[in-house]
């Protein structure tokens, strides 16, 4: 009998095991209401060592782009710019820690109770650059804890937005971000 493998899971799909409806971190949080059970928070992937976080936001209401489109998206625009792989030379997180996606626009909200769980993955990669692409982040805070370079740049999801222009400033705004120190 032929032994079964076991499936991979990418790297953009794997989360702690901490469920948000039995966790006292997220009681606070409005999305926490919306938590369906079993759903998890997510924490970043990509290289811990890594010099540089980009932290996108959970989805982006405009461009109706879920995260795991983002990722794909940036992946391909770091590629474009660098010819390197992101997940090698960075690590990827997200503002929100869990899938939580509602009709209401939570976002904000949820970003302050995150903001503890976020401070704390940063801190402990210590980058010297912080790529921040969710508008709703406090950059400011950000800089304060950490101590490194923050760059704003635009939502990945405005690829998906049927403007070259904006599509073109995203991308310097990435260029941007990634060859400054």
């Amino acid at each position: 009998m032929a032994r079964k493998t076991k499936p991979t899971i990418l790297n953009k799909h794997l989360s702690s095991k901490i469920v948000i409806n039995k966790t006292k971190i997220c009681e606070n949080c409005p999305l926490h209401v919306f938590a369906n059970d079993g759903q998890v928070i997510i924490f970043g992937a990509g290289n811990i060592f890594a010099s540089t976080i980009m932290i996108l936001p959970p989805y982006d209401i405009k461009a109706k782009v879920d995260y795991i489109t983002m990722i794909d998206l940036l992946e391909n625009a770091y590629q474009e710019i660098t010819g390197l792989d992101i997940y090698e030379e960075s690590y990827i997180t997200r503002s929100v820690k869990c899938f939580s996606k509602t009709n209401y626009d939570l976002n904000t909200i949820a970003i302050n109770e995150c903001a503890n769980k976020l401070h704390y993955e940063i801190v402990r990669i210590h980058p010297k650059k912080v790529i921040v692409f969710d508008k709703n982040c406090d950059i400011d805070a950000i800089k304060y804890n950490t101590n490194c370079n923050v760059f704003q740049v635009m939502s990945p999801g405005v690829m998906y937005y049927d403007n070259a222009e904006l599509k073109q400033k995203f991308m310097e705004q990435f260029k941007n971000a990634i060859n400054d120190s």
